[in-house]
């Protein structure tokens, strides 16, 4: 069993390595790094060398690089940029609200 978790990490860790240096050498050759992480998993699942080949493995990297999209997107984004953002959409959808149309004569 502790073989396996070591196996586990290091498969993980092997995969994240890769999307790095390939996200790396995109963002070298002027392209956004993600076109690096994507190449990175191509070349490593079952349709390129097939260094991960079994599907809950693959559903364990699908979950982390989600969840460090999310990470990533959370810390890009700024509290006074949300706010400004987030004020018309509320008050147009008020305005288009059953209760409210009939004041402001929004169909």
């Amino acid at each position: 069993m502790e073989a396996d978790v070591h196996s586990n990490l290091t498969g993980i860790a092997v995969v994240a390595l890769a999307a790095l240096v390939c996200g790396i050498a995109m963002e070298r050759l002027r392209q956004p790094a993600l076109v690096g992480y994507i190449l990175a998993g191509v070349l490593l699942g079952p349709s390129g060398f097939a260094l991960v080949e079994n599907r809950e493995q693959i559903d364990v990297l699908a979950e982390l690089g989600v969840l460090m999209l999310l990470f990533i997107v959370g810390m890009e984004l700024s509290y006074d940029d949300c706010a400004a953002g987030f004020c018309c959409p509320v008050i147009l959808k008020a305005g288009k609200s059953s209760k409210t149309q009939p004041f402001f004569n929004v169909s």
